[in-house]
């Protein structure tokens, strides 16, 4: 028996601590476009007075252009570092995991940690990683840093400086003397870069070598390599010629020497010391195409010669390092040439100076940057590298490449679906689902539509933006009274101007709605849905790019309206039309005015008539970006981001009946928060909440309660860290979260299985349990449950959830799956036999169905042969894993015999067993349904066969007979002696001619009723003595002998 048990709670063993925030009530929801653990957005949640403020999701992205040589710290785990993340130069430190082909991000760079580690990472005897990144810092030039990737921990050890060394691209190298050495491409005493020593024992950084342009070279940006206590490296230009040079540092004595003026070569890659002693390089330019070389540098003698040109087998621009994979055979890569030109694979063979390409780039595999390092040599002896551009979104893969077979296989995309961050705006739909809009992430970089599910507790991308169709860089949404979700986006479009676009929530899709254009107004603002139509403000374009109000039927897709808000002096309006309760829409701009700061301003729709209400004023608040929302009736209140007393802006009130505008509350960018942005909402409690971008106790901004009746503000939460802008805010919601619940699929099971489904929704009151309609009585709980499944559990089953917030309602149906197997049974023919068979044919229940005959191996044939009589069990399998037996037996006939008796006239057979009807023969061949047989005097063998062709046999009976008639004329039969045939007469009625040898065996039997002087041929009879058996009518026998001749 089965036992089944489905929780679609999805999480069971947290759903307690992790949904311990989704409450029976409603709450306020909000987003904003930065900030959280990963600094690229957060969902939160507070209750409806503002208290209890927790970050329930943080977005997240991937890293992407993965730089540097990756570092295999044990067996099959590398470790390595991108430059970008979530759209930004900031990069990630990660694992990949070979083995197990699992990619983890252990780390995210950004701001004072640095951004973008171009060089990679290396091993220190330590066992600690260490790694310099490009920019970021205190001084915004870059950092040196320490990962413990055993404890996860990561320290930025020294901020890099214009005075130490600046804005390093390189990895960092352990010299023999267990201290790390590294490259700059800028700062120092002449701004051209420095070499520097850095001790990991006692934290100290020495800059060591100040690089001068043309002397010793300038910007340096390959890493350094050890031969015998000396360093060599190259720098990317100076020297000579300015085209770079390739340098040799002393560690004991401290003392640079350049080796090499380069011409025209560039070379941004490492050194690489051959297993014959000598030095080998790629450069990125120069030769005789200016597309790059090889060069080797031999110590002993100071030699520097350029061994080939890279262009020779048709690549161009040779990156990152060389490694030789065998004896002699050098492997590098290139960022140019090749089939697609985006580079590829080249062996050099030192002892024949022969370049040989191996394999090409390219933008769906993958290709290099200028930047790029090329392979590691794993344990397992495949080469590991990664790549910082190509793949599905063009952010890079990492990938092994075969040195026997020349084959490349892609490992890892940093091109995610999960790439969800910068929330703009979030809408709770008429069906409890939470769906918003990111204008960054997604696979093309360009925004994207996403659910965030209350049980998984995850965002969940539904659409990728950055197409002409769905436009680019989303940024608000709304649901429609159809059911349908509307948004806008920045860009995109035909004229790259924004859309407006349709979701269909139910098929998933997008529909273009309405290109924007500077001819009817463009690029940012919000909208809002009034009886079918949706009216729009466009913050430029039209007019003057003074912007415009849209009116657009959903139901014909034209536009009803189009006002430019040039008519009314008003420039840039970015909030949405909120409907006031007087039936017209109020809105506000930043821009315009007398002042140029701004203005409030209403429409009239049954009119179509735009007005003025109010100048914005630097002393009273200046610069709305918000949407207005109403208080009391008739008190319309928002928010400006400059202006009043403080020139933090302020909250402002505007009353519809008086036209009157009032300074309310001006911010003081000290503990109440400063620059508020995006726009207060409404809560249930009568409070308006609202975030500012600065100010409050840890200078990031403040979430606040404003009273209107008391007209203060209260903190609510001090923000800790960089989480919104005046034009990138954040989005405040009071939400009612119904009853929670995963959907539950249709269930199929097999009969007599056990079931359970358990909902235990977190925010759920009451469970009312329907049964094709009807409520199940007792069901009460969050669960339901069977014992043993029947046909009569089948049906339409549904559970409603109910909270303060509403009701939820789950429908699934029970199938109790069940087959009908007709049999078709072929029994034995004969005892003893085996070629029996069963059929099974299915026609109901859920197939394929495989079937067995000893209830453990299955196969799909659903017929056995070959079988022997006995009882048999068919076990039939659906597709379910449901089982199913027939009981059958084959039948087996009891074995056939035969006996015969003598008679006053020949032999009387009797058969008995095998299967009736039976037939007889006393030859073996011819059969006959008579079961007697008139024969003289001999031995003989009988044959019985049944229906089924059984046979069974009868050998050496005798016949004796005392009913040998004399009275047939001795003349009867001649001529005797015979030797062709013999002639029989008489005036008796003949009924039956026999011809026997001297044996008993029968020659010759013929019927001969109705035939007058019948005769026999005996040509072929060998000569001797034969009997002649003559049967008469009444079954008389006479016996004569007969010669043949």
């Amino acid at each position: 028996m089965m036992k089944i048990y489905i929780r679609v709670y999805l999480v069971a063993l947290v759903v307690c601590s992790s949904l311990g925030w989704l409450q029976a009530q409603p709450a306020i929801y909000g987003t904003t476009p930065f900030g959280g653990g990963n600094g690229i957005g957060t969902l939160f949640k507070t209750d409806t007075d503002g208290a209890n403020h927790q970050t329930i999701f943080d977005f997240k992205s991937i890293g992407s252009a993965p730089s540097g040589l990756l570092l295999e710290v044990s067996p099959g785990k590398f470790y390595g570092t991108t430059t970008k993340y979530a759209g930004t130069t900031a990069g990630v430190i990660f694992e990949y995991d070979a083995a197990n082909s699992l990619y983890t991000e252990k780390f995210s760079f950004g701001g004072e940690d640095g951004y973008g580690p171009y060089g990679g990472l290396i091993k220190a005897n330590n066992g600690k990683l260490y790694g310099l990144t490009l920019s970021g810092g205190a001084n915004l030039v870059g950092v040196l840093f320490e990962y413990d990737y055993v404890n996860n921990v990561y320290t930025k050890k020294i901020d890099m400086s214009l005075t130490i060394g600046a804005y390093p691209i390189s990895s960092l190298y352990e010299a023999s003397n267990g201290l790390l050495y590294g490259l700059a491409s800028g700062g120092g005493a002449s701004n051209k870069g420095t070499l520097f020593e850095y001790n990991p024992a006692t934290n100290v950084f020495t800059k060591k070598i100040d690089f001068t342009g043309g002397v010793n070279g300038q910007s340096p940006q390959g890493s350094l390599m050890e031969v015998n206590g000396k360093l060599y490296g190259t720098t990317y230009s100076g020297g000579a010629q300015n085209g770079g040079t390739f340098f040799e540092y002393d560690i004991s004595s401290g003392v640079l020497t350049k080796k090499q003026d380069l011409t025209n070569t560039n070379p941004l890659g490492t050194p690489l010391l051959a297993s014959n002693g000598k030095i080998y390089g790629s450069t990125t330019y120069g030769g005789t195409n200016l597309s790059g070389t090889i060069y080797e540098y031999n110590p002993g003698t100071s030699t520097y010669t350029v061994k080939a040109n890279i262009d020779d087998v048709g690549l161009n621009y040779g990156v990152g390092a060389l490694v030789e994979v065998s004896p002699g055979k050098l492997l590098g890569i290139t960022t140019g040439g090749g089939t697609s030109g985006y580079g590829g694979v080249f062996e050099y063979d030192i002892a024949t100076s022969i370049l040989t390409k191996k394999f090409d780039f390219s933008s769906a595999l993958g290709h290099a940057s200028l930047n790029s390092s090329s392979f590691v040599i794993a344990g397992d002896g495949k080469l590991y590298g990664q790549l910082p551009y190509g793949g599905n979104a063009d952010a890079g893969v990492l990938y092994t490449f075969e040195i026997a077979t020349n084959t490349y296989t892609k490992l890892f995309g940093f091109d995610l679906d999960d790439r969800v961050f910068g929330p703009r705006d979030f809408v709770e739909t008429s069906s409890n689902r939470l769906f918003g809009v990111s204008s960054t992430g997604g696979n093309n970089s360009q925004g994207t539509l996403f659910e965030y599910d209350f049980v998984t507790q995850q965002a969940l991308k539904k659409v990728d933006f950055g197409s002409a169709l769905t436009g680019m860089q989303p940024y608000l949404l709304l649901e429609g009274s159809d059911g349908k979700l509307y948004g806008r986006s920045f860009r995109g479009g035909a004229t790259d101007r924004g859309v407006v676009f349709e979701y269909d929530m139910d098929s998933e899709t997008v529909t273009k709605r309405l290109d924007l254009s500077s001819s009817i107004g463009q690029r940012g603002g919000g909208m809002i849905e009034v009886s079918g139509i949706l009216y729009l403000f466009c913050e430029s374009g039209a007019t003057s790019n003074s912007g415009s109000l849209i009116g657009l039927d959903l139901s014909t897709n034209l536009t009803t309206t189009i006002n430019h808000m040039a008519s009314i002096g008003a420039f840039s309006t970015q909030g949405s039309p909120l409907l006031a309760s007087n039936g017209k829409l109020y809105g506000t701009s930043s821009r315009g005015g007398t002042t140029d700061q701004g203005t409030l301003f209403e429409y009239n729709i049954s009119t179509d008539v735009l007005t003025k209400k109010h100048d914005f004023a630097v002393a009273t608040g200046a610069k709305s970006y918000s949407t207005l929302v109403e208080g009391a009736t008739n008190k319309l209140y928002g928010l400006t981001s400059e202006g009043g007393a403080n020139g933090l802006g302020v909250v402002f009130e505007y009353d519809i009946n008086t036209d009157t505008y009032t300074d309310k509350f001006d911010f003081d960018g000290l503990t109440m928060g400063g620059i508020p942005t995006g726009s207060l909402i409404k809560s249930s409690n009568g409070m308006l909440y609202g975030i500012t971008s600065t100010g409050g106790a840890n200078g990031f901004g403040t979430y606040f309660e404003y009273n209107p009746a008391t007209n203060t503000i209260a903190v609510k939460h001090d923000l800790t860290k960089k989480s919104t802008e005046v034009e990138k805010a954040a989005s405040l919601m009071e939400v009612c979260p119904k009853p929670v619940h995963a959907n539950i699929s249709n269930i199929v099971q097999c009969p007599g299985s056990s079931l359970s489904i358990d909902l235990n929704s977190p925010n759920t009151d009451t469970y009312v349990w329907k049964k094709d309609g009807n409520v199940m009585s007792g069901q009460t709980n969050g669960s339901l449950s069977f014992a043993s499944l029947t046909a009569d559990h089948a049906g339409q089953y549904t559970a409603e959830m109910t909270n303060s917030c509403g009701t939820s309602i789950v429908p699934f149906a029970i199938d109790v799956n069940s087959v009908t197997n007709s049999v078709t049974i072929v029994n034995v023919a004969c005892n003893g036999n085996a070629n029996g068979s069963i059929e099974i044919a299915t026609t109901s229940g859920d197939d394929p169905y495989e079937y067995s005959i000893d209830g453990i191996n299955f196969n799909v044939a659903n017929s056995f042969t070959g079988l022997s009589g006995g009882d048999y069990t068919i076990t039939t399998k659906d597709v379910n894993g449901c089982l199913y037996t027939n009981p059958i037996t084959v039948v087996e006939p009891a074995v056939l015999n035969v006996t015969a008796s003598n008679t006053a006239t020949g032999v009387s057979l009797v058969a008995t067993g095998g299967t009736a009807p039976y037939t007889y023969a006393m030859d073996g061949s011819t059969f006959q349904s008579d079961a007697t047989f008139a024969l003289s005097n001999g031995a003989y063998s009988f044959t019985a066969k049944d229906a089924n062709d059984c046979t069974a046999e009868v050998i050496g009976n005798t016949v004796v007979t005392a009913l040998e008639d004399e009275s047939i004329d001795s003349g009867f039969f001649y001529p005797n002696p015979a030797t062709s045939k013999i002639n029989i007469s008489g005036d008796k009625d003949i009924h039956w001619v026999r011809i026997v040898d001297l044996s008993g065996k029968v020659i010759v039997s013929e019927n001969v009723d109705g035939i007058i002087n019948p005769s026999l041929n005996v040509t072929q009879f060998p000569r001797g003595v034969y009997f002649l058996l003559i049967t008469d009518g009444n079954g008389r026998v006479s016996k004569y002998k007969m010669m043949k001749e």
